[in-house]
This record gives C-alpha cells, structure tokens and sequence, in this order.
C-alpha cells in the first residue's frame, strides 16, 4: 500500500480519489481475523467483571503477570484457558492491550522494578530523593497536560527545576550528561 499519497485531486477520473496518509500507521497490515478470539475474551471479561473496569487502572505487574501465565500455559502445549474456554494467545493479548495503554494513559501504575534490572535505571534511581509525590520517570511523552506545573530532577545527580511541564524536555536524549529527566512530581494542576 502506498503510504505516501495515491490519486490526484485536481482529476475527475474515477479510481483517481486522493489520500495523503504520509507518517499515518498502516492499519491494514493488522489480521483482523485474529482479533475475534481476543473480542471473545474481552466479552468473557465483562460478563465475569464489568465492561471497562480494567479501564480505571491498576497496577502494570497484574496485568503483566497474567499475559506471562497465559503465554507459559501455551508455551506447555495448552491451547485454551480451561476456565474460560478461549484461546491463552487472546487472553495474553488482552493483557498486552492493558498495558499498552496504561502506558499512556496510566502511568501511576507503573511498578516495573527497572532500579533492579537497568543498570542506567539504577543510578538514576539513586540520585531521586525519597520525598513524597515523586514519580520515576523513564522517558516518553510528556506524562501530564502541557501547561501542568512540575517540579523534576535530572539524572547524574544534577539539581533540580520547576516550571510547566511543555518547558521540559522529556524525551530522554541518552547523552551521558546527566539531563534526562528521572524524576517528576505535579505541583499544580492548570
């Protein structure tokens, strides 16, 4: 498929309709078909839940823990979840889905013990104070609204700042200088 734009706009012969899907995901490249398995899942969760209440939150080692069981279980051989009865791939799905987006949309939840398994993670660990309200922070897109006063602190134990967050670089640039922010905290809200 042609991402970077078909047609022409200024014809009038039909086929010749014009997109510009430039730097847009190419979701045709997805096998829908494999989603029905994972629909059923999700089905099974509302009727043993409520529909969206994985949607509040939660911790990311739950959802983690559960993905990571159910690939085990097909690992050894076992198609289907014997309490549900649906594939263990569409349940493992579901839970890389969560995470996936509690990756934006939850980051209170994120529990992953990186002080403990990143060497880098763990000198920056280090030099955040242990001072309530303070959240680690790995790198990404911006956590909170842009116009969110924050206060940070920056790896390699360099001093601190306060400003809104859009002032901030979070993006981790990786250059060894100590400015990648490791650490935020909300001060006010916009």
């Amino acid at each position: 498929m042609n991402t970077a734009g078909i047609g022409d706009v200024s014809s009038n012969e039909p086929g010749s309709g014009a997109r510009y899907n430039a730097g847009k995901p190419d979701l045709s490249l997805i096998p829908i078909s494999t989603l029905e398995d994972e629909a059923r899942v999700w089905e099974y969760g509302k009727r043993k839940y409520v529909a969206w209440n994985w949607a509040k939150g939660m911790a990311w080692s739950i959802p983690l823990a559960c993905a990571l069981r159910h690939l085990a279980a097909w690992q050894r051989g076992e198609e289907n979840d014997p309490e549900s009865g649906l594939p263990h791939l569409a349940h493992a799905m579901c839970n890389l889905r969560m995470l996936t987006l509690y990756s934006r949309t939850y980051r209170a939840g994120d529990d992953r013990p990186v002080e403990w398994l990143s060497p880098r993670e763990a000198v920056a660990a280090a030099s955040v104070p242990a001072m309530s309200g303070w959240i680690t922070w790995h790198g990404g897109e911006c956590p909170v609204a842009r116009d969110t006063v924050v206060s940070v602190r920056f790896g390699a134990g360099s001093a601190g700042a306060t400003c809104e967050a859009n002032m901030c670089r979070w993006d981790w640039i990786t250059d060894g200088q100590g400015g990648d922010i490791t650490a935020y905290r909300v001060v006010s809200h916009p």
